[in-house]
Order: C-alpha cells, then sequence, then structure tokens
C-alpha cells in the first residue's frame, strides 16, 4: 500500500524533474536561461534608472493619486456623508464642512489630500519627495 506521503513526494519529484529538465534542455540548447513571459500580466515592474533603478508596481511609486476630483465626490466617498438631496443635507454639509453647494463641483485643495493620505499611511511618500507638510494650511 502506498502512503500519502509517499505519493506526494513521488509526484512532486516528477513534477520537479520534468520542470528542471526543461529549463536545463533550453540552457543547453540555446546558451541562456528560459524566461517565459506571462500570457496576460495583470501588473507590470517599472525601474526608475535615474532613482538607483528603484523598482514600482504599476508606475511610479512617488505618484500617488488623490481618487476624488470633486468636494461631493470626497464627502461622500471618504467622509461617509450621504448625497444631499435636501436644503437640509446642504446646511449640515456647510455647517460641518465649511461648503457651500456652489463649492461642492469645486476640486479638494491639497490640504484634505494630506489628510487623506495620513489616514491611510500614504504620507510618507509626500515627506520623502520634499514636500513640507509643516508649512501646509490646517485642514477645516
Amino acid at each position: 500500500m502506498i502512503t500519502r506521503r509517499a505519493f506526494l513526494i513521488g509526484s512532486a519529484a516528477t513534477v520537479t524533474l520534468s520542470l528542471v529538465d526543461k529549463y536545463y534542455s533550453f540552457i543547453e540548447n540555446h546558451g541562456e536561461p528560459l524566461i517565459e513571459a506571462p500570457k496576460n500580466p495583470s501588473s507590470t515592474i517599472y525601474a526608475f534608472p535615474e532613482r538607483d533603478y528603484q523598482l514600482g508596481l504599476d508606475g511610479d511609486p512617488f505618484e500617488i493619486a488623490f481618487p476624488y476630483e470633486s468636494w461631493i465626490e470626497y464627502l461622500i466617498g471618504d467622509c461617509g456623508c450621504e448625497t444631499p438631496t435636501k436644503l437640509s443635507d446642504f446646511r449640515d454639509i456647510n455647517w460641518n464642512w465649511g461648503i457651500t453647494p456652489s463649492q461642492l463641483q469645486e476640486p479638494v485643495p491639497e490640504n484634505h489630500w494630506f489628510e487623506y493620505m495620513e489616514r491611510r499611511g500614504l504620507i510618507a511618500t509626500y515627506v520623502t519627495r520634499g514636500w513640507n507638510v509643516a508649512t501646509m494650511p490646517p485642514v477645516a
């Protein structure tokens, strides 16, 4: 009777030997190692020579995009506010955030970006880029 351990060792050895044989024969035939590219890569690694070949997955690691375009998107998506539909909702936003209804489609100022990034641990990336967080205006 074959045990589970013997079966696993035997099948692993078979798979391993076939892969080693495949790669070893490629080196013998072509003089270089076989590097197989994935058919559909989901991510791309970029190397930045100007930064001592720092690697970045799917782009520059020092470029963090703020995910919200306008005040209304920021308030709904990150601050837990509901979509304002009544006058009382707009009054609450004005009272809590100091934003009038005409300002809801304006871009969010950078000081709110820093608050957003601090909550997610992303602020260190911007500090290393030379941004002086101490000179930023306080968050309202």
